[in-house]
């Protein structure tokens, strides 16, 4: 059922060329990234990260929109659940990160633009990054496209706000410290990415593990509350 489903949304999604946009814009940024040699190795992942994070939020909305309350409905009863309608969703869209992932890693690689010589610390760090900021963009676009917290004229506005204040949350605490009262529901992904400006950041570092492990425990809590909040509505 799973398998059918993907090339049945694939074959939907790639045949509408809604894709193309935020791919080529990825794609650009990548190379636009790239575009000056000796850059340090840990930072430039950082931003490939970030940009991943923008694209794969575009694509997630973007993906849930395509479907008509009515395709839905047929969906729903195909998969017996609304639960597998959400899942294999979340599914495809993990599965279609993995090849933008795989660009991020190996371009830089292949023209050379690193100041130093990469090793598998730096390459395991980075594919973690991507991932997890991947991942975030996945399960915030599903969260604003499938639950009726924000408004459909303002779902945009409301993910624009999210991934800012996410993105800045260390540089807000240091400029205006009461609001690390307001902005610790977001997950720790800002301070993250400040390790990443450290070029001698190793894989078994206390707080990168810490920060990893807790951003995790967000992201179940948070697919917990996309599912319970999708499921209760009609």
């Amino acid at each position: 059922m799973l398998i059918s489903f993907l090339k049945y949304e694939n074959t939907k999604f790639f045949n509408s060329y809604q894709m193309i946009a935020p791919i080529f814009l990825y794609l650009l940024s990548i190379i636009a990234n790239y575009i000056y040699k000796d850059l340090p190795i840990l930072s430039s992942y950082g931003s490939t990260a970030i940009f991943l994070l923008l694209t794969m939020t575009w694509l997630t909305i973007m993906n849930f929109k395509h479907d008509s309350i009515n395709e839905r409905d047929i969906l729903y009863i195909h998969l017996s659940s609304k639960l597998k309608y959400l899942t294999f969703k979340l599914i495809n869209l993990i599965l279609l990160s993995f090849p933008l992932i795989l660009i991020s890693i190996v371009y830089p690689l292949i023209i050379n633009s690193f100041d130093k010589k990469i090793t598998v610390n730096f390459i395991v760090i980075s594919l973690i990054v991507h991932v997890l900021l991947s991942i975030f963009g996945i399960l915030l676009g599903a969260f604003v496209s499938n639950t009726n917290l924000a408004s459909k004229p303002y779902r945009w506005l409301f993910t624009v706000f999210v991934i800012i204040i996410t993105l800045t949350k260390v540089t807000l605490v240091d400029s205006m410290s009461f609001l690390k009262w307001f902005v610790w529901i977001m997950p720790p992904i800002s301070e993250l990415l400040s390790l990443l400006n450290s070029g001698t950041l190793l894989l078994y570092n206390g707080k990168f593990l810490m920060y990893c492990m807790l951003i995790l425990i967000y992201y179940c809590l948070l697919l917990k509350l996309t599912i319970h909040l999708f499921l209760k509505q009609k």
